[in-house]
């Protein structure tokens, strides 16, 4: 399975990989390493686009924001 980038300029619900879940890099947004799992898939609801940062939703945790680089599209 290969793993791009996040692509943030595509809003279609979809199912993304965890890549990363380190936090401090990422400013406002919830605590990815309370929440997400490296290599673990998630379904995306939501993109957020900002200036400086995306933010993600997950159906697996509809009232948190993640920082869209803990993500990798899944290529099939």
């Amino acid at each position: 399975e290969l793993i791009s980038e996040m692509d943030i300029w595509n809003e279609e619900s979809r199912q993304v990989k965890c890549i990363r879940n380190d936090d401090g890099l990422w400013g406002n947004t919830d605590s990815a390493s309370k929440y997400l799992e490296v290599g673990k898939i998630y379904s995306v609801t939501n993109v957020d686009r900002h200036d400086w940062h995306t933010r993600i939703t997950l159906a697996e945790f509809p009232d948190k924001r993640f920082n869209s680089v803990c993500f990798g599209e899944l290529n099939t």
